[in-house]
């Protein structure tokens, strides 16, 4: 006789678990030991049922980092509340922005550096803007456009300036370790009052 299909509630539990055991061996030991292999053995399940649920190892750590990039946003939507002047609010963000990076190294090491590798299948592509960070950033050059009195640029293309070159101040130490170049903890601040400087400064009010 078949065996049973599990339930969507049935399957979801079982995805927590293995999440769960993941978790454990991350905080026990660091995410350079959690593999499919122990996270099985901690689980109780085959490593063949882990791959049921996730992809791979990349795609398992990456949902551990889920929580914390949710709490992360949260907060950046907590402090876009309270700053009205849009100015100050990208200048919150960008410093938010780095200030988890670097409170959270593996967080920011796994889900905002990772490279996935070609042999993984390509994820379906969403809009930027269901990131708060993109969102919040947005809608702040969108009021500084705006309050300028100058015809409205492409907020989009803005923000990804913004977004990339946070970004890559905070990857390069990390991806460029054979050269010897500033740590994220100076280039990211830094790289916030030169986007302030350059981007938003000079635009009137």
């Amino acid at each position: 006789m078949a065996r049973p299909r599990a339930t969507e509630e049935q399957r979801e539990a079982q995805r927590q678990r293995i999440r769960d055991a993941a978790r454990e061996i991350y905080e026990s030991a660091g995410a350079e030991c959690v593999s499919i292999r122990r996270v099985a053995a901690r689980a109780g399940v085959s490593q063949g049922t882990i791959y049921s649920y996730f992809t791979d190892r990349s795609e398992l750590l990456r949902s551990l980092w889920l929580e914390p990039v949710q709490e992360a946003s949260r907060e950046l939507e907590r402090v876009a509340e309270e700053i009205s002047d849009p100015v100050e609010r990208i200048r919150a963000l960008l410093t938010g922005y780095v200030d988890f990076a670097l409170g959270h190294p593996d967080v920011h090491r796994g889900a905002m550096l990772f490279v996935r590798p070609s042999s993984s299948p390509r994820p379906e592509v969403g809009p930027p803007e269901s990131l708060p960070f993109y969102r919040l950033v947005r809608q702040a050059v969108t009021e500084v456009e705006e309050s300028a009195g100058l015809p409205l640029q492409d907020p989009d293309r803005s923000v990804e300036l913004l977004w990339a070159a946070i970004h890559g101040a905070l990857g390069l130490a990390i991806n460029t370790d054979i050269f010897r170049v500033s740590k994220a903890e100076v280039l990211g601040p830094e790289m916030v009052e030169m986007l302030m400087r350059s981007v938003v400064g000079p635009r009137p009010l």
